[in-house]
């Protein structure tokens, strides 16, 4: 993107990238009408908070009892839990369960990372555990974990 004089270029960061966004002294002007007394046309009013903080959230969740989304699965969760991973009522949930499922995604066995061990997540987890020889059982125990620390550190 080419910078045109009295303009500005700003990175952005983005899911799964960056971009670049031109700013330019009309796109950072206030419409006709909209300059709060005391404020120079272009500039924020004083009121402002810093661009720098995060405005605090005013509505509650929309789907209240609900995980909030997940960020990006922590490989360390899997190795730092100590509890068995498999189906159960209700469904185990968290981020050692996320994990998991990046693991049988990464590996070939694409399930949602959603964090909950449900049905989908046993049967991939079986599938994986007979493809790497271990026992089929559909849980996520330390044979399990074992087995995919040396399938992850390229070990086979």
């Amino acid at each position: 993107m080419a910078k045109k004089k009295g303009s500005l270029l700003l990175p952005l960061l983005v899911l799964g990238g960056a971009a670049t966004i031109l700013l330019t002294k009309k796109s950072l002007a206030s419409p006709p009408g909209s300059t709060p007394p005391g404020t120079a046309p272009g500039s924020l009013p004083p009121s402002s908070p810093p661009a720098n903080t995060v405005p605090p959230i005013t509505q509650p969740p929309s789907n209240p009892g609900t995980l909030p989304p997940l960020g990006p699965p922590d490989i360390r969760a899997l190795y730092e839990s100590t509890r068995v991973l498999k189906n159960t009522s209700p469904m185990q949930r968290g981020d050692d369960v996320h994990a998991w499922q990046a693991v049988l995604s990464a590996t070939g066995f694409p399930v949602d990372l959603d964090g909950i061990f449900g049905g989908d997540t046993e049967r991939a987890t079986k599938s994986w555990q007979g493809r790497y020889g271990i026992s089929q059982d559909g849980m996520v125990g330390p044979e399990t974990r074992a087995r995919a620390h040396s399938v992850l550190a390229g070990e086979g």
